[in-house]
């Protein structure tokens, strides 16, 4: 009967039903669209990190994480290719080589890293061929190289000039090559792309005296969630080897501390929003509540007992908080998916401001759904905590001063 009762009291007053539901949804909206750009600037972080160096699993050495010199490369095996493309959850895999050596043109000398890679499945790690500003791309034989922009602008230097990198190579072998520039390459990321060297694998381990072999090999999953269970089970296949399978977040522990970093201003600043989203509410279901004493004063004095008055007054707030957050997650769910599909990309200032935390210049939402039920709880909570505001009131209610418009 309470429960029939206070269904039907929600909309015995349309207009008051839809402010409180309105007011709700929106504190649900305001939640779920913070919270989901948070997320969102996190994931895009990651992936793009990830994508550029470490995939979200390595294949290495066991004592590359610790010391990674070219002592501490291995044999690119077709065992090993067997291993990683016959796993169900890898997408693609990217071999690498990497080392560090000195670059030159005329006066000028910079230490920078220098990657081996596979021009073609290096395409669809890092889409380097579409971050080309000048000159083209790598073929699977070439003898050039691909610069990044600011090491061109350091070494002034001009498409089709000659660079010459001089390094240690593979067991002491002194490692020196004359190479022409082929293309220049802008990175989003400046940590990754101010000053780095790009030249096919063969060419890398010619120039090193490391023939068939590779530092890392780079794999991309289905989804980053399940580096655990692939890491496990390539640790099983190698076992007995000399090679480990590495996780993304044991690889990227800076990336991760800045964003466990940024992740607390974060809950404060939704927590501040929580506290007036909060006072809202509250303010909302008083007002409510004092706008019906009168009713309430009646219904107590034609026999229904107080306590049923606030079990009846309780039913409608429970009613009217989980219609308010379901109207707000239906509204919020489609802004989420829109602003997924087409985030907004920033440029100019705030563009470099991104850049220098290794971000891509975007703001995207969190393709995840659990922050929003997250959210819409959360609210839900305060909606019911806000109950209490009206209970106090009826409990204390006189129903003489009532009936009389005291």
């Amino acid at each position: 009967m309470l429960i029939k009762l206070a269904w039907r009291n929600l909309w015995r007053n349309k207009r008051r039903t839809f402010l409180t539901v309105s007011s709700i949804a929106f504190a649900v909206l305001i939640a779920v669209v913070m919270r989901g750009f948070q997320l969102g600037t996190y994931d895009n972080m990651i992936e793009g990190t990830l994508k550029a160096t470490s995939g979200h699993i390595q294949i290495q050495h066991k004592d590359w994480y610790d010391d990674m010199t070219i002592d501490r490369i291995f044999d690119y095996t077709d065992e090993v290719k067997e291993i990683v493309a016959s796993d169900p959850d890898v997408t693609a895999f990217f071999p690498r080589f990497q080392n560090f050596a000195l670059v030159s043109s005329g006066v000028h000398t910079k230490g920078v890293p220098v990657f081996g890679i596979l021009p073609k499945l290096e395409t669809q790690a890092t889409a380097l061929n579409e971050l080309l500003v000048d000159g083209d791309y790598l073929e699977d034989n070439d003898s050039g190289v691909l610069i990044s922009k600011e090491l061109s602008k350091f070494l002034n230097t001009q498409l089709g000039d000659s660079i010459v990198l001089f390094g240690q190579g593979y067991h002491g072998v002194t490692a020196v090559g004359k190479y022409r520039i082929k293309g220049v390459f802008d990175y989003t990321f400046s940590t990754l792309g101010n000053a780095v060297v790009y030249m096919t694998l063969p060419q890398a381990q010619e120039l090193y005296g490391a023939y068939g072999k590779i530092s890392t090999l780079s794999i991309n999953l289905k989804d980053k969630d399940l580096a655990k269970k692939v890491r496990k089970r390539f640790d099983e296949k190698l076992s007995g080897t000399e090679l480990i399978a590495m996780k993304w977040e044991k690889l990227n522990k800076a990336l991760l501390e800045n964003i466990q970093a940024d992740s607390v201003g974060g809950l404060i600043m939704i927590s501040v929003l929580y506290m007036v989203i909060g006072f809202g509410i509250f303010g909302t279901l008083l007002m409510m509540a004092a706008e019906r004493r009168r009713e309430f004063s009646i219904i107590n004095s034609i026999g229904m007992k107080r306590s049923k008055v606030m079990a009846l007054v309780g039913m409608e707030t429970v009613f009217l908080a989980c219609v308010a957050v379901l109207a707000g997650m239906v509204v919020s769910i489609p802004i989420k998916v829109y602003f997924f599909f087409n985030p907004i990309h920033f440029t100019g200032e705030i563009a470099d401001m991104y850049a220098q935390y290794n971000i891509e210049p975007v703001m995207i939402m969190s393709g995840e759904l659990g922050y929003v039920y997250d959210q819409a709880f959360v609210v839900l909570i305060l909606s019911l905590v806000s109950l209490l505001a009206p209970l106090n009131l009826i409990k204390n209610l006189n129903v003489v001063d009532s009936l009389r418009g005291r």
